[in-house]
């Protein structure tokens, strides 16, 4: 790196380590992509199209126990799915087709704790749903919608097995929604007016 007339290296050093976070950042948030155009509605005319979903299994990542049983019930799914012999979900944007992404051993935006979750179609909904329901065991399970709204996604539309946990909005992209502060688990529990949207 050459150095500019006037400006100290560790200048340089240090722009290149916020450029290197910066460009890392969206990789350490979860949710599958669907730009949406900065002025698009969540709601108007209609709410936002469902193109996919995840399930989200929750675990302490520090407890033996807990991490053992929460490996378990992954085993159980990916062998009740016949995804085995199948390739995992690559990258951010829609796969397609069911598949299982990475583990989370530790927080990863948006969640506050440790967790594992597998992309479906909404063709899988009927399939996915009753299954976590009855092998979900002591754990807490999130379904989420993808859409491209992903605060909304993740709050307002996601349905929980077991324990709401917190989520924390701010890992989300800036394409999710310029309009309005994001709520948080806690706000999309609270009751609202079903005449509107939430503004």
């Amino acid at each position: 790196m050459t150095q500019a007339r006037g400006a100290p290296m560790w200048a340089f050093a240090a722009l290149a380590a916020l450029l290197a976070c910066v460009a890392m950042t969206p990789a350490a948030a979860h949710p599958t992509h669907y730009p949406r155009a900065s002025n698009a509605s969540c709601f108007e005319p209609e709410p936002a199209e469902i193109l996919s979903y995840h399930v989200h299994l929750l675990y302490w990542g520090a407890n033996n126990n807990s991490v053992a049983g929460a490996m378990a019930i992954r085993e159980q799914f990916i062998d009740h799915f016949n995804l085995r012999n199948e390739k995992p979900c690559h990258g951010l944007f829609h796969q397609g087709r069911m598949c299982m992404e990475e583990i989370d051993s530790v927080p990863a935006g948006p969640f506050v704790t440790a967790e594992w979750s597998a992309f479906f179609l909404p063709e899988n909904i009927t399939q996915i749903y009753p299954w976590a329901i009855q092998h979900r065991g002591e754990y807490d399970i999130l379904i989420h919608p993808n859409s491209g709204c992903e605060i909304e996604d993740h709050t307002i539309w996601a349905g929980w097995l077991g324990k709401p946990w917190d989520i924390d909005t701010s890992a989300f992209s800036a394409n999710a929604r310029a309009a309005r502060p994001g709520p948080t688990t806690a706000d999309a529990a609270a009751p609202r007016s079903r005449s509107r949207p939430p503004r």
